[in-house]
């Protein structure tokens, strides 16, 4: 059963979708779908993640120096980094050609060419991009 479909047998009504579920369809989504809103509201939800982890392992450290138990507080996978990439169309920084791409048809009408300079651009794009840059400073 498609994991959005998932029911609650003994009850017999609809599940949510988990976080995890959700951060998957929202990455897979097609480009048609994204627009600056989405973009912006999943990196503030890893914002949140990575402050809501920060605090945890303070807490933590407060209750290891302050009380004598081996209690833990769950660990909200601290180590876990990620960074948001955009890559659009409105960097392109020559005028005619940030046009043409503004203005192709949607992903099922593109030709070969098309689709090979899309190819292309998203790499020139990607490179450009000061996140990226800064992410693959962070894995080196």
């Amino acid at each position: 059963m498609p994991k959005h479909n998932r029911r609650n047998l003994s009850t017999k009504t609809r599940l949510p979708p988990n976080l995890i579920d959700v951060a998957y369809k929202t990455t897979v989504i097609s480009m048609d779908n994204y627009s600056f809103e989405s973009v912006q509201m999943i990196s503030e939800i890893f914002k949140v993640s990575q402050r809501a982890a920060q605090s945890i392992l303070e807490y933590q450290a407060v209750l290891d120096k302050q009380c004598n138990s081996e209690y833990k507080l769950p660990i909200l996978g601290h180590d876990f980094k990620v960074t948001v990439i955009e890559v659009n169309f409105l960097n392109i920084k020559d005028p005619t050609k940030r046009d043409r791409f503004l203005n192709l048809p949607t992903s099922f009408k593109l030709s070969r060419p098309q689709v090979d300079e899309l190819i292309s651009v998203g790499g020139e794009l990607l490179e450009q991009s000061k996140a990226f840059n800064t992410l693959k400073t962070r894995l080196q």
